[in-house]
């Protein structure tokens, strides 16, 4: 849990980056997501950005498809915490194959998909 003083609050918006807003109480992780963005309102931290990350920042930005940084900020750790989540699921199941278990035969696996997308099976 990050909690940040008070006393940051006022951090002038001026400088180039974007700034981040972490709610008094923390940020949780097992509520990722929005609600999180919204809880956070009550304190901003300023970051200034290296001219790489500045240049990415600016360039997603006039995509058109972020109304904030701080939107672009939310999805960028949404993302992060997806990938993270997908490759602890590949650790996982490597330590499970490692320690003997086979899984499922790909041939399933792939009817399960074909029939979840309405494809031809092979069977």
């Amino acid at each position: 849990m990050i909690s940040m003083p008070s006393d940051l609050v006022n951090y002038p918006r001026g400088l180039t980056g974007i700034q981040v807003g972490i709610g008094s109480g923390g940020f949780d992780s097992t509520r990722p997501g929005v609600d999180n963005m919204e809880a956070a309102k009550e304190l901003h931290m300023a970051y200034q950005f290296p001219p790489n990350i500045d240049r990415l920042v600016k360039e997603q930005m006039a995509s058109g498809e972020y109304e904030s940084e701080d939107d672009l900020l939310a999805d960028a750790l949404r993302a992060l915490a997806t990938r993270n989540a997908d490759l602890a699921a590949v650790h996982e199941a490597i330590r499970d194959m490692e320690a003997g278990d086979v899984g499922r035969p790909l041939t399933e696996v792939a009817d399960e998909i074909r029939a979840w997308h309405g494809w031809f099976t092979n069977g």
